[in-house]
């Protein structure tokens, strides 16, 4: 019982002490912090602030997705940490976001699922339409192969850069009910 303590506490310690990337979040004090559920406006400006810095950062490891995103009906980005998320879609032609879950396998890449960001790129109306109005759903975790539309474009960004190749093989996507209920917030 005192070595599994131990051993937690020491991977706490290593956690609080490297931290976590420059363009990432700032380590919080408390590592069990989310395990206790956070009012929906405080999930709503973590989220908004996510995608700032993922907006930030993306034009900087890959040149040219600035325009791809200003001229696309829209945006699609997640924070994920292990095999679930949240992020919201941006429709660019109303300014109206949507918060969204995501579970499964997403973004699978080298180096493990450790703080990514997962950048969708929604080039056609009817394509961001359905994923707001019903989700997505990529292949399943039976096998079947994930079929990526070509109107959407996906950059995954991990902590050394972006992912060379990204899979989301078992991936779901849904509308936040709960951030959502209030009030559509823009930006």
């Amino acid at each position: 019982m005192t070595t599994r303590w131990s051993c937690s506490i020491l991977a706490i310690m290593a956690a609080l002490t490297w931290g976590l990337p420059a363009w990432a979040e700032p380590s919080h004090p408390d590592p069990t912090y989310l395990l206790v559920s956070k009012p929906p406006q405080r999930q709503r400006n973590e989220i908004r602030a996510m995608r700032a810095q993922t907006l930030r950062r993306l034009p900087q490891i890959a040149p040219g997705s600035r325009q791809e995103i200003s001229r696309a009906a829209g945006y699609a980005i997640f924070k994920n940490q292990g095999a679930t998320g949240e992020g919201l879609v941006h429709d660019n032609q109303t300014g109206r976001d949507t918060y969204m879950k995501m579970a499964g396998l997403a973004a699978e890449a080298e180096g493990g699922f450790r703080n990514q960001r997962l950048v969708l790129i929604l080039a056609q109306r009817d394509i961001l339409e359905r994923f707001i109005q019903e989700g997505w759903t990529f292949g399943d975790q039976a096998g079947d192969a994930a079929q990526i539309p070509p109107d959407i474009k996906i950059y995954q960004i991990t902590e050394n850069g972006l992912a060379p190749q990204v899979s989301l093989q078992g991936s779901k996507f849904w509308p936040d009910e709960t951030l959502n209920s209030k009030s559509r917030k823009t930006r």
